[in-house]
Formats: structure tokens, C-alpha cells, sequence
């Protein structure tokens, strides 16, 4: 908001904390919700080990199942085989008896919204965090994100709709160990997070 008003955005120091776990997974399906036509229900392989399943009581290990109001900015075919940012420490919901296990984040701008992602000629494996730069992840578990994501400074910047948390881009290392931007599909400058 500082931004779209002619403010500066917060100034985030060294190893100051991010709340949220974010994490890369890949749709591996996509097909409408039977009980509420404006959802999508996705599959994403997210590679976390078993454990994590256990702990966050996941339908199965290693993917996870969540439920997208996307329409009409996707198709389902149009998501399969892409790579997106989860957040991942959300307490699973149900939207219409059906188990949501995290949160596709977007980027809105007017009536355009765009999924956050990377470039697609990254190679990065799933699971991989994603966190702004000189932070440190201390993500909450059960994160509320209908309190606490509005108070986060998370914005587009650039024609390529880079993510940022305050000053500092959220970034991921891809295999080799080189380091990529988060960028907001479709969105370009001035984007909110939501």
C-alpha cells in the first residue's frame, strides 16, 4: 500500500524473520471443483518427505491437494506441468467437503491476477523454499492468512512483476545453486500478494 500511495516500502534488515513457508511444487492435475463451479482442485508434487505428511496430517506424501478460486484467469489444462509458490503452513481446510492443504499465492492488479512462480527455464526441484533475501524463515505453523498476510509488505515491482517482501525479492536457489526471482504471472509492476 505504501507503494501504490507514493510511500517507500518498509525497509526489511538482515535476518529479519518471514512468516511464511513457501514452497515450489509442480500441478500435476487440475479439474474442477463438483461442488462449487468457481474452484479448481489442484494436485501438486511437492516431494516432502513422508514425514512432513504425517505431521501435517497430508492426504498422501510428498503432494499436496488444494483448492484454487482461479476462474476465469486459468484453465485447468493451462496449469498442468507448471511450477508454483505454496504456502504451505496453513491449517487445512474443506471448501465444499473437499481438503484443502495450502494456498496458491497470487499477484492482483485491477482484473488481472497471475500465480506466483518461476521462470519456466529454471530448473529447481520441488519442495524448494522460497524466503526474501537476508531473511531467515520463521514461519508460524497454522498461519492465519486471512489476519496476517495484509499486514506483510508484498508487492510486484519491475516490468517482470518480481515479489517482494518490503525491500528484499523472494528468491529461491535452483539445483545448481544459483538464485532466481519470484515473479507474479501476468501482473508486472504494482501487484498485490493475496
Amino acid at each position: 500500500l505504501r507503494m501504490w500511495f507514493g510511500g517507500q516500502p518498509i525497509e526489511v534488515k538482515k535476518g529479519e524473520p518471514f512468516p511464511l513457508q513457501l514452497i515450489t511444487g509442480t500441478v500435476t492435475e487440475a479439474k474442477d471443483h463438483e461442488g462449487a463451479p468457481h474452484l479448481y482442485v489442484i494436485q501438486l508434487q511437492t516431494d516432502e518427505p513422508p514425514s512432513v505428511a504425517e505431521e501435517q496430517k497430508l492426504l498422501r506424501a510428498g503432494f499436496r491437494q488444494i483448492v484454487a478460486q482461479l476462474r476465469p484467469h486459468y484453465e485447468p489444462s493451462n496449469l498442468i506441468g507448471k511450477k508454483f509458490a505454496i504456502l504451505a503452513n496453513l491449517k487445512p481446510s474443506n471448501f465444499k467437503s473437499v481438503r484443502s492443504e495450502g494456498m496458491l499465492l497470487t499477484a492482483v492488479k485491477g482484473s488481472t491476477l497471475g500465480l506466483l512462480t518461476v521462470a519456466p527455464e529454471v530448473s529447481v526441484k520441488n519442495g524448494t523454499s522460497i524466503i526474501p533475501r537476508d531473511c531467515v524463515l520463521q514461519s508460524k505453523p497454522n498461519f492465519d492468512v486471512k489476519k496476517e498476510l495484509k499486514k506483510l509488505d508484498l508487492i510486484t515491482r519491475g516490468e517482470n512483476g518480481v515479489v517482494y517482501f518490503g525491500n528484499q525479492p523472494l528468491q529461491l536457489q535452483d539445483a545448481d545453486g544459483k538464485v532466481h526471482d519470484v515473479v507474479g504471472e501476468k501482473v508486472g509492476e504494482g501487484a498485490k500478494i493475496q
